[in-house]
């Protein structure tokens, strides 16, 4: 059953994980680049973290979807793998996958600042996951459009993060793209 996004709620669980990492509210406010007051604030359910506050948050390892739910939301990562599997080209190259699943999470931290400010109203966690499934889909369509040139450079004994960042050059644009032209189709 998943909990409900309240700032306590909120506060309870960031104090939680701090704590099972061994650190201290100003060591792990210190460590995200939070101002020790703001993240007490957090903490003690007085205010809740933005969305800027969250990547932070997030960049340190920590589940986000479990601050916000209460929902650990860990396997999301090995769900975006199956689906980026299921290009033909991804299918037969784990390597690749693997690579590009950890690559694609930069493209999506770099396109969330560029979502227009109405659709950070709703949850924050529907919001990431809407465009990490947009990520996903556009990378998918993405490398089976460069199957071709793709498996060439494979041929070729060219590195996966090359590729990979190959694929990333067209899917940021497309992302970035999306966001600009079609936000209301899968973000609202």
């Amino acid at each position: 059953m998943q909990e409900e996004y309240t700032v306590s709620r909120v506060g309870d669980r960031l104090r939680s994980v701090v704590k099972a990492r061994g650190q201290t509210l100003k060591g792990f406010a210190s460590l995200v680049d939070i101002p020790y007051r703001s993240f007490q604030d957090y903490v003690a359910g007085k205010s809740k973290p933005g969305f800027e506050q969250l990547q932070k948050i997030a960049r340190s390892g920590v589940d986000i979807g479990f601050v916000l739910t209460g929902t650990e939301t860990r396997n999301y990562l090995s769900d975006i793998r199956a689906q980026i599997k299921m290009s033909s080209l991804l299918a037969s190259d784990d390597e690749l996958a693997e690579v590009l699943t950890y690559y694609l999470s930069d493209t999506v931290d770099a396109a969330i600042p560029k979502i227009p400010t109405e659709y950070f109203l709703g949850s924050p966690t529907q919001l990431t996951l809407s465009i990490w499934e947009k990520a996903v889909q556009i990378a998918v369509e993405t490398v089976e459009e460069m199957s071709p040139s793709l498996i060439e450079l494979r041929s070729n004994q060219v590195s996966s993060e090359t590729v990979v960042r190959t694929i990333l050059e067209v899917v940021d644009h497309k992302l970035a793209k999306a966001i600009k032209n079609d936000a209301p189709a899968f973000l609202g």
